[in-house]
């Protein structure tokens, strides 16, 4: 089996400043599109609006990270599948990839996101 991508915050105080400027801005879209349809299971409302999805796992990407510094790509898929009950591999491999690359270049290639491809 391939070995798990890894996310490492880098030491750069500008990154992570960087990075926690964004959570909050992934936050603002994530509870944007939770405002639209409050009462819609997240699964669904991931079909509805792509915007959930994504800020969903740039959320619990990004805060893992800050928190603890690294993340394992696979074992954190696991969480969400155990947390939400559903997972998006697209959506989540697209969030992985703009926090590596915000990581490593200060989000100079965030449209690129595919930590797959990396």
């Amino acid at each position: 089996m391939k070995e798990s991508p890894k996310i490492i915050l880098p030491e750069d105080e500008s990154i992570k400043g960087a990075l926690e400027k964004k959570l909050e801005e992934y936050k603002r879209r994530l509870n944007k599109s939770i405002e639209k349809e409050p009462c819609m299971h997240p699964e669904l409302l991931s079909q509805v609006d792509p915007t959930y999805i994504d800020s969903l796992y740039k959320v619990v990407i990004t805060e893992k990270l800050l928190k603890e510094g690294v993340v394992d790509t696979f074992e954190l898929s696991k969480e969400i599948v155990r947390d939400y009950g559903f997972f998006n591999v697209s959506g989540y491999n697209n969030a992985a990839g703009v926090i590596d690359d915000y990581c490593k270049t200060g989000g100079k290639n965030t449209s690129k996101g595919s930590l797959l491809e990396k």
